[in-house]
């Protein structure tokens, strides 16, 4: 007597395992992508808040070289001064009696971007209009 045997149709398509290692490859390049755009978005806050700073040294450099030689303002010392969450600290040295170092600084938690730039009594900022 002979036994029938059945043959079974291979039938197209994808295993189990082959499907869940495409999900796995998947799953890692969306974990990957994120880090990304993570990482993008805090270096975006970064350089704005460096920009913030680089405009409040210049803005300080601005009144301050405004000001008459002799002004309280220019007083030799250290001067700090808190704006939202930024340090301004500016440190005014007599050189000799008609010239000074002033030297601004802007710190945001563990950054800081200093300047220094000098005043002559003799020279003035001149006025064109």
């Amino acid at each position: 007597m002979k036994m029938k045997t059945k043959q079974l149709k291979k039938e197209g398509g994808f295993t189990l395992i082959e499907v869940i290692v495409s999900w796995v490859l998947v799953l890692l390049a969306l974990l990957f992508v994120g880090d990304i755009i993570i990482y993008s978005i805090n270096g975006t806050g970064m350089s704005r808040t460096r920009l913030e700073m680089s405009q409040k040294l210049e803005s300080c450099k601005s009144e301050l070289a405004g000001k008459p030689f002799n002004s309280v303002e220019l007083e030799d010392g250290s001067f700090s001064t808190v704006e939202g969450p930024f340090k301004i600290t500016r440190h005014i040295v007599s050189l000799s009696s008609t010239l000074k170092k002033i030297t601004l600084a802007v710190t945001y938690k563990t950054l800081c971007k200093q300047i220094y730039f000098y005043r002559s009594k003799y020279i003035e900022e001149v006025d064109n209009d």
